[in-house]
């Protein structure tokens, strides 16, 4: 034993020239180091927009549901609405609209907020720094703001939905939710908003706008390919990265909440044009990025970076919600190896409105009879494969 200790002691002198421990892993940034380089900027915007994908389901756990902007945010409404039935009773608190503000799911989802709109400040302040100092361009470093700012503004505006009272009950009058338009990530930042009150319903809406504002004046039709890792061509980089066409629908989203009508048409003009001639008919071609509806009503499905997607939230097997989260998981009836937590509800597929050629009529590209818990019913496909659940 004294020879083994005697081992220990000595061992690090004969190497003590080698590198043994590396100070700055690759994957552990300090704000310092984070925004040194171009290829280093663009892995902190990479990581902001993983932010909006998925966080942590409850404090100190490493379970990925989705939450804010991920799987979650489309099960968690969907079960809200009359379109499925609840067959087993694991969404049962979402599905009977009895959640408050101390739920696992609300929780959930004001964490996540909160997380990414802490992500889009640290990284506008330090992308600001990187154009300042030469290394990144402005014009990356432009993109990179802009982009933050959507999504800062699209987390404030799920915040209000959540959390706050409507905009049109008193015209934003209420107490709103906090507004963070800075970095939390020291004591003096953590004092700072400890001692801020809420702003209103109605100033936090202007705020968004104003970030949206930015972001449709400074985002291109299209997101370029290559920003800041040379070479480095990303598939599908229009649907789940900002753009121009992404800042208008949101745009219109937040001005439909508000109930200015005329704001949501003069949006809503810029991307489906009011006049209508022969050479552009109504709906067909967007004239900010070239979107167009696909073809078949599961385009979007069959292939989430369609023409269909203005934007969507990127998942893959690697960094996928976990099976108490995947949309495939939950949505899917045990059948095609699913959960069957919920099914197509009756008052969709026995409504007599339904055209016969409508190809969206069950059974359907969308939709097939299934099992699930020992109920046959309809079950979405739309969410079809079992590895990566197609949650884009």
């Amino acid at each position: 034993m004294n020879k083994l200790k005697l081992g220990l002691l000595f061992f690090p002198l004969l190497f003590s020239c080698t590198k043994v421990l590396d100070t700055s892993p690759y994957n552990s940034l300090s704000d310092a180091s984070a925004f040194s380089t171009a290829p280093k900027c663009a892995l902190v915007m990479n990581g902001v927009y993983d932010a909006a994908q998925g966080d942590s389901y409850v404090t100190g756990s490493t379970e990925n549901r989705g939450y804010p902007f991920g799987a979650a945010s489309i099960y968690q409404a969907d079960v809200r609405g009359e379109d499925l039935v609840n067959i087993a009773a694991f969404l049962q608190i979402s599905y009977q609209a009895t959640y408050n503000s101390t739920n696992a799911n609300s929780a959930a989802l004001w964490r996540g907020l909160y997380d990414l709109i802490n992500k889009t400040n640290i990284g506008i302040n330090g992308f600001r720094g990187a154009t300042a100092n030469g290394t990144i361009p402005t014009i990356i470093g432009t993109q990179y703001e802009a982009e933050c700012r959507f999504l800062r503004a699209m987390a404030h505006f799920e915040g209000l939905l959540h959390f706050a009272r409507p905009y049109l009950e008193n015209a934003g009058a209420s107490a709103g939710i906090p507004w963070r338009d800075f970095p939390i990530n020291t004591s003096t930042a953590v004092t700072t908003i400890l001692n801020t009150p809420r702003m209103s319903v109605a100033g936090v809406y202007a705020n968004i706008l104003t970030d949206l504002d930015y972001a449709e004046s400074n985002l291109g039709a299209l997101n370029s390919t290559n920003t800041g890792l040379p070479g480095y061509n990303i598939p599908g980089v229009n649907t789940f990265r900002a753009t121009k066409a992404a800042a208008i629908a949101l745009k219109m989203r937040v001005k439909l909440h508000k109930g200015d009508w005329a704001g949501v048409i003069a949006e809503g003009a810029k991307l489906v044009p009011a006049i209508v001639t022969p050479s552009n008919p109504p709906g067909t071609v967007c004239p900010i990025g070239g979107w167009a509806l696909t073809a078949s009503p599961d385009g979007p499905f069959a292939n989430n970076i369609s023409s269909e997607s203005i934007f969507s939230i990127k998942n893959d097997p690697l960094d996928a919600p976990s099976v108490n989260g995947a949309l495939f998981k939950l949505l899917a009836s045990t059948t095609a190896t699913g959960r069957g937590l919920v099914s197509v509800s009756p008052i969709i597929y026995n409504n007599s409105g339904w055209l016969c050629d409508d190809k969206r009529r069950l059974p359907s590209l969308l939709a097939f009879a299934g099992n699930a818990n020992g109920n046959s019913s309809y079950f979405t496909t739309k969410y079809r494969d079992p590895s990566s659940g197609d949650y884009a």
